[in-house]
């Protein structure tokens, strides 16, 4: 899930109902701490910008499932 856009926090219903794996956050500032929290609690990885700067999350599908690199 990207994230949306100025570190909008979304909903506990909203992420539960998605489900995410994984949730990419863009922009200059880590998100919130309840907002790390209410992802982690609905069980998905969080990768943000806000600490590390621009990175890529590149995701390559075969027949075992997906696998998510990241980096510069």
């Amino acid at each position: 899930l990207k994230n949306p856009h100025h570190n909008g926090a979304l909903g506990e219903k909203l992420l539960k109902r998605i489900s995410p794996q994984i949730v990419v956050v863009c922009n200059g500032k880590p998100p919130a701490g309840y907002y790390q929290k209410r992802i982690k609690a609905a069980g998905a990885k969080l990768y943000t910008a806000g600490k590390k700067g621009d990175g890529r999350v590149i995701l390559r599908g075969d027949e075992g499932g997906w696998v998510v690199m990241t980096g510069k």
